[in-house]
């Protein structure tokens, strides 16, 4: 039986032991990790939900229901941005606490 197998790269295991996947040795970097994916992805899909819905108000073509569900697809948008904007200071404020 051997003793090191090679799992990947240079993550190796011995015979009872876990390999972490990640690759991360505390929650803070987890964390900080998670922030920085919420960061990216939400500065990629925020502003082209902003852009539809700003199609929408201007296709809505005087639709008072059109134009109402428009302002609030721009409105979430909005508010979608500023919260992934203090994502990462959030995360930040909850390891000051946890600490």
């Amino acid at each position: 039986m051997k003793i090191i197998e090679k799992i990947k790269g240079n993550a190796f295991v011995f015979a009872a032991g876990l390999v972490n996947p990640l690759g991360m040795a505390t929650i803070s970097e987890l964390l900080d990790a998670i922030a920085d994916w919420m960061l990216k992805i939400g500065l990629l899909i925020a502003p082209l939900v902003f852009v539809i819905g700003g199609i929408m108000f201007v296709t809505a073509y005087g639709n008072a229901t059109k134009i109402q569900n428009a302002k609030q697809l721009m409105i979430y948008a909005g508010i979608g941005i500023i919260v992934v904007l203090l994502a990462k200071t959030l995360i930040e404020v909850f390891k000051r606490f946890v600490q």
